[in-house]
């Protein structure tokens, strides 16, 4: 197995208000260019909910941002994906398995109806990175080739 800090890509912070914008479905066109590189892959986003995070921002763009980011990888492709959300608690929030696009989009919209996991308190990503290891070794698979760890925050860390 690849130690899992050779897995761990930290590919995002935060992006831009325009880069954030929804994306309706995968069909609209993924917010990042697609891979070049076709392959079965382990993606987890991990999204900070501290108090420093709006939360109509939160529920809106920024898990919005997952769906676009999810798009950008080809269907006829293994993705599985989970979503874990650091603030008060570090949480596992969308489970993590294998998804179609539709699928990843009706998991992300639960979390808006559910209103949990934001915003308050501090932005452990040290917790978070640490769930996301045992995460990825727990379901480690031959047939993936590349296991991602993407990071939406404020880029401010701070653990009380």
């Amino acid at each position: 197995m690849k130690s899992f800090l050779a897995a761990l890509a930290v590919v995002l912070i935060f992006g831009s208000r325009d880069q954030a914008e929804a994306v309706p479905a995968c069909t609209s066109g993924p917010i990042a260019p697609t891979c070049a590189v076709r392959a079965n892959r382990d993606i987890l986003f991990l999204v900070e909910g501290s108090d420093k995070i709006d939360p109509s921002r939160f529920f809106g763009e920024l898990l919005d941002y997952t769906k676009g980011l999810f798009c950008a990888f080809n269907p006829a492709d293994t993705v599985r994906a989970g979503l874990v959300v650091f603030g008060k608690t570090t949480e596992e929030m969308v489970p993590f398995k294998q998804y179609s696009a539709d699928e990843w989009y009706t998991a992300v919209d639960a979390l808006k109806t559910q209103q949990e996991g934001c915003c308050a308190c501090c932005s452990p990503l040290a917790s978070a990175l640490s769930l996301a290891r045992d995460i990825l070794q727990r379901n480690v698979s031959a047939a993936v080739a590349f296991s991602s760890v993407i990071i939406i925050s404020n880029g401010k860390v701070w653990q009380k």
